[in-house]
């Protein structure tokens, strides 16, 4: 069972133009959005991120890093 939370989730898609990304870059900015990441993979590491990827559990984002 999941506990009580005061987090909220959102669905936000930017425009990609000008605009867009302006909103997103004041609510990262704001502390309003916090971008939900998974796992971080260092570039050496891609076949493990592709492999967990693959699997099919990933309930947030997946990170490589170069």
């Amino acid at each position: 069972a999941a506990l009580p939370s005061s987090r909220k989730l959102v669905f936000f898609i930017a425009k990609l133009e000008k605009s867009g990304m302006e909103t997103l870059r004041e609510l990262l900015a704001d502390g309003k959005v916090e971008p939900a990441i998974e796992r971080q993979y260092t570039l050496d590491e891609i076949g493990k991120a592709l492999e967990y990827v693959g699997e099919g559990h990933c309930s947030s984002k997946v990170v490589v890093t170069m």
